[in-house]
């Protein structure tokens, strides 16, 4: 069974491990201002019914999560909240986009992801809480971290977006200066 990434923070204190889904009723007793669990196996659709159940999700919710095609959303369960954020990547040599997805849960003092990338999207995050004792992501709560969560989530968005740019610019500047039908035809798909 896969793990989740746990990562704990309190008044400067700071503890990252993994654990089971079995195990999460250990960690989630113990009192602590902010604990984030990293779940990046989304091929374990048992793994993410036993987070979900334990959290209280929805069916449907963990459904959505399942099923990486979802519309950006977010869902307000009173004491559950979760967003669905799709997430783009650009491969300028096979000219192809590809679109992932997180799910972000908050649940009063933890946040929840569920992240279907290769690359880990949500590490730039990690390591400001990592950083040190003076971190103030060490001393804020889970609204915050989700807020940061979603801040990055944006940023990348506009990478995409300028790289999308970017191979745009070459492609057109290449076919000024050497016009050949398969290049036009790259510069029109990349345009639609």
């Amino acid at each position: 069974m896969p793990e989740l990434r746990c990562l704990e923070a309190k008044n400067g204190f700071y503890a990252e491990s993994f654990v089971f889904s079995s195990d999460l009723s250990e960690l989630t007793e113990r009192p602590i201002a902010l604990r984030w669990y990293g779940y990046e196996h989304l091929n374990d659709r048992e793994a993410i019914e036993d987070v979900g159940n334990y959290f209280g999700l929805h069916p449907l919710l963990i459904e959505d999560i399942v099923h990486q095609n979802q519309r950006p959303k977010l869902d307000d369960q009173g004491k559950i909240l979760m967003v669905t954020v799709p997430t783009f990547s650009w491969n300028p040599e096979k000219m192809e986009v590809t679109r992932k997805q997180i799910n972000i849960l908050w649940r009063e003092n933890d946040l929840v992801t569920f992240a279907g990338s290769e690359k880990d999207l949500l590490e730039p995050v990690r390591q400001r809480i990592r950083r040190g004792k003076r971190s103030q992501y060490r001393d804020l709560h889970p609204d915050f971290l989700f807020c940061a969560v979603l801040d990055l989530l944006v940023d990348q968005h506009l990478e995409f977006l300028d790289e999308i740019r970017d191979s745009l610019i070459l492609m057109e500047e290449n076919l000024s200066e050497k016009p050949e039908p398969q290049l036009l035809q790259e510069t029109d798909f990349v345009d639609k």
